[in-house]
């Protein structure tokens, strides 16, 4: 997220200071500066100097090599620990699938004196994102006004009361030219706490309230929206997306989802010739790119370029979510089958690799074990051996973008197919058939080569949101085949994710329940459970959504403030979050609007409006402030407006 809120909040933690002239002319600050100098370089003008402390100068580098890294649960246990032993936390958020998370688990946490000097200065803990998101909100909250950067995985130290006072995201074993190695950070860390302290409790003070300041939602004033809100971020969504072909922006680059949405979810607005150009245009481009996975369908989680072509090689279930639904809208809305085929070819690659026999959608796949994300890249020679006679065909539609020294790229998609087929004088149909045997002959040779990492947890929202896809395609297309995935996606949900008192766990992993589930997994389940009742008219679907609703209304409603909390209770951390920025996925707060009007409109009842309302003038003031930081509550604002009249306001 890079949102003027953030700079502004970093600009108040300055001012406040350690005493009544400001940061700058307190001692207090050297301690951040020392910090983030040492782990991300000179500021400008400095001399680039980085301190020595590197894990071979330590006292681990005489450790053998069975050192592990002891870690922690979150919990109090750990938290004791580090009181009685006054050390600072080290605080470790990633998920499996994130390629960065593996290599410094695999690379780093792995060597023996890294380990050792962990143990020895630190208590550690480790905790994965998609379990408590509402950790990873806060602290990465806090390691955007520490740093100014944001990522996966994060990585942040604490004092023992939780408070964070220095943090990154990856950090490499050995110095590299941008970062210093991880044992450098974990000496400069040390140091600091071990000879100025209490400047760096003061610090971590500071910093804390900045991210409650944040997290609590108390930015801005609230205010109900009106015309002029949604009007203004349109206008800045599309200059945005607009500003060069395709919206193109820096890397690393991920889908624009929730803007595209936001784009087409106005029934007039998606008729609109200047919207479906720029719609169009970003659809396309990431459909061309190597960010599509032309051989097996699906789309990976980003690209390492502003071009779409340098992809990581992991496809997460929410992508998929947010994708299928925008395709199947522009071939709705243009009759073209080129947007057909993609969200097709997307949705047999969830059905082929994401859905267990039971009927539940995974989480995530990655291909980085043992060396298997070399099985995408290919040479025209391997091409030409594998392909035969049809290599003359394939060159035609597709080339490769080169990302290593002998050779090897990746495919992508460099002219449109009907624009190929023009040129080869065949109808664009027969030209499809023609690639498919080709991309069939694709995927069994990297199927050969290939070793796949699968996180196969069902995260309730994740699953929800799929559902919710399946159930749109059907929506659009009638094929039958749609429905039936969503409904025994519905099945898996009654099965594995409720609890007989009606409450959702976070997610299921074989046979082991994960928690209590956030305000995501509701949100987004309540929007699945209507739109299976809208396609199905059967009655217990809508009955299940409005249980679940009074679950979330009951679990994450602020009763003094107005608004969803991200988690039903604190979980030990130093402010309960009603964070309502979009990220990656669109906010839970916002999707909780979303599915109280969904609820609204099928039954009704102004209870859910007027809930819908209340939330949505809480975050009034945010969404002026910075429009598209809060797009899809902006989406639920423009929606209400013209759904719901502006008497029913509160």
């Amino acid at each position: 997220m890079k949102s003027m809120f953030f700079n502004r909040w970093i600009r108040s933690l300055l001012h406040r200071g350690c005493g009544m002239s400001g940061w700058k002319n307190v001692s207090c600050i050297l301690v951040i500066v020392a910090l983030h100098r040492s782990a991300y370089g000179p500021a400008a003008g400095g001399s680039g100097a980085v301190a020595a402390h590197a894990p071979s100068a330590s006292p681990a580098a005489t450790q053998p090599d069975s050192v592990v890294v002891e870690w922690h649960d979150w919990g109090p246990a750990a938290f004791a620990r580090a009181q009685r032993d006054g050390k600072p936390i080290f605080l470790s958020l990633g998920y499996p699938a994130c390629y960065w998370s593996s290599v410094m688990e695999r690379e780093v946490f792995a060597d023996p004196d890294i380990a050792h000097m962990m143990n020895e200065w630190f208590v550690n803990i480790r905790v994965d994102h998609e379990e408590r998101p509402d950790i990873g909100q806060v602290y990465m909250t806090a390691t955007q006004l520490l740093s100014g950067r944001a990522g996966w995985p994060n990585s942040v130290f604490l004092t023992p009361e939780l408070q964070p006072f220095f943090a990154g995201t990856f950090f490499p074993l050995r110095e590299t030219y941008r970062k210093p190695g991880f044992g450098t950070v974990l000496s400069q860390v040390r140091d600091a706490w071990q000879l100025r302290r209490a400047e760096v409790i003061k610090v971590a003070s500071r910093v804390a309230a900045a991210v409650t300041d944040l997290e609590a939602g108390q930015l801005a004033p609230a205010m109900p929206p009106d015309s002029v809100l949604v009007q203004r971020a349109l206008t800045l969504l599309q200059g945005r997306l607009d500003s060069e072909p395709g919206g193109k922006e820096t890397a690393p680059r991920f889908p624009p989802a929730i803007w595209l949405d936001f784009l087409l979810a106005d029934p007039v607005r998606r008729h609109d010739e200047e919207t479906l150009r720029i719609v169009s245009s970003t659809l396309e481009d990431m459909d061309q790119g190597a960010i599509h996975d032309h051989v097996a369908g699906g789309f990976f989680r980003y690209a390492m370029d502003s071009a779409w072509r340098l992809p990581r090689f992991e496809k997460t279930l929410y992508t998929q979510a947010l994708l299928v639904p925008l395709y199947w809208t522009m071939h709705e809305l243009t009759g073209e089958q080129r947007w057909r085929r993609t969200a097709e070819r997307l949705l047999h690659f969830v059905a082929a690799d994401l859905t267990g026999a039971d009927g539940g959608f995974r989480s995530a796949v990655s291909y980085h074990a043992s060396g298997a994300d070399e099985c995408f890249l290919w040479t025209a020679a391997e091409l030409r051996q594998t392909l035969g006679e049809s290599y003359g065909v394939f060159r035609e539609v597709y080339s490769l973008v080169p990302v290593q020294a002998e050779g090897g790229g990746i495919l992508y998609r460099k002219v449109g197919v009907k624009a190929a087929a023009a040129r080869l004088h065949l109808e664009p149909g027969v030209l499809w058939q023609q690639l498919d045997t080709v991309l069939d002959q694709l995927l069994d040779s990297r199927q050969r080569c290939m070793t796949r990492d699968d996180d196969p947890r069902v995260v309730a929202a994740w699953h929800a949101m799929m559902l919710r896809a399946c159930v749109q395609s059907y929506h659009v297309t009638g094929l039958e085949r749609y429905l039936n995935m969503a409904l025994r996606a519905a099945e898996y949900t009654e099965t594995a994710l409720l609890q007989d008192n009606g409450e959702l766990v976070r997610y299921r992993d074989a046979d082991r329940n994960g928690g209590r589930a956030f305000l995501q997994d509701y949100a987004h389940m309540i929007r699945a459970y209507v739109g299976l009742y809208q396609v199905s008219a059967q009655e217990p679907f809508l009955r299940r959504a409005e249980e679940m609703a009074e679950v979330m209304l009951t679990q994450f409603w602020d009763e003094d403030n107005g608004g969803f909390y991200v988690a039903p209770e604190p979980g030990h951390l130093f402010v309960r979050s009603r964070h309502a920025m979009d990220g990656m996925l669109p906010a839970a707060a916002a999707v909780a609007v979303h599915g109280l009007l969904d609820l609204a409109t099928v039954t009704g009842c102004e209870h859910y409006t007027r809930q819908a309302a209340k939330a949505l003038t809480v975050s009034g003031g945010m969404m002026r402030a910075t429009p598209l930081d809060f797009i899809h509550m902006v989406s639920a604002a423009e929606r209400y407006l013209r759904d719901f009249p502006p008497a029913s306001d509160p």
